[in-house]
């Protein structure tokens, strides 16, 4: 009983970490590159405007008054967004009926449609995960070489984010530069360092080699603390990857 036991709670915590991963891909993709870069709802949106109208939110000083701001209405007590609720809630079709409120309804169905791209997305990403999962399993690569060589592909942004945070006069540029940068000068230190082993990074000691303790230790200190300038359009700030 205590083997089936340990069984079933290494596939229940395999399987939900594994899910989590990849719906969390998924809404990257979606909402984070389809909706902001490729796909938005509206692409000459500013800063400052109304994402359902494209009118500003509030009076522009430098044009004197002549600027026509929104008067959308809140969803919270919009009656045509009430009824359509309802309508979709009594409705026992597997289509819905669309949205018919004439000051949100677009942007609901272009939510409406994004969620279903991420359905989509996240059965892809399911299917796209079988034959990586065959490839580390066929070249014998472990969970420790998989957790250090994550470290050197991503340790690079952990600066880079906390100065965008942080630090107001950090450029993209130098944000970027520094993840980039850093992620490249801690993959060319890492595999440097395993060829000096014995085999180098031939076929037959590539795993072995770039799996030793220093040559993981050296890709993730050079990736974590590499320093980059930033353009100098704010000061001359710094960030660091």
């Amino acid at each position: 009983v205590g083997e089936y036991s340990m069984l079933f709670l290494i596939l229940m915590a395999v399987m939900s970490t594994g899910s989590a991963e990849i719906i969390a891909v998924a809404s990257i993709v979606i909402y984070d590159v389809y909706q902001t870069y490729i796909c938005p709802f509206r692409q000459d949106h500013q800063d400052g405007q109304c994402i359902l109208c494209g009118r500003f939110l509030r009076q522009q000083k430098e044009d004197e008054g002549q600027t026509e701001v929104c008067s959308c209405p809140s969803a919270e007590g919009c009656e045509a967004c009430n009824e359509d609720t309802l309508a979709r809630a009594q409705s026992k079709n597997v289509v819905k009926p669309h949205y018919t409120c004439k000051a949100h309804g677009a942007f609901k169905e272009y939510q409406e449609h994004l969620l279903n791209y991420k359905n989509w997305c996240i059965v892809l990403c399911t299917f796209f995960s079988i034959p990586l999962c065959l490839f580390c399993w066929a070249v014998n690569l472990n969970l420790a070489w998989t957790y250090y060589f994550t470290g050197i592909l991503i340790s690079s942004s952990v600066v880079p984010i906390a100065m965008s945070i942080l630090w107001a006069r950090a450029t993209s540029t130098g944000v970027i530069s520094g993840v980039i940068g850093g992620a490249a000068v801690g993959m060319g230190s890492w595999l440097y360092y395993a060829s000096t082993f014995e085999g180098g990074l031939s076929a037959a000691t590539f795993v072995k080699n770039t799996g030793e303790e220093m040559p993981m230790l050296t890709g993730n200190i050079l990736a974590l603390s590499l320093i980059h300038i930033s353009e100098p359009t704010r000061r001359r700030g710094i960030a660091y990857a």
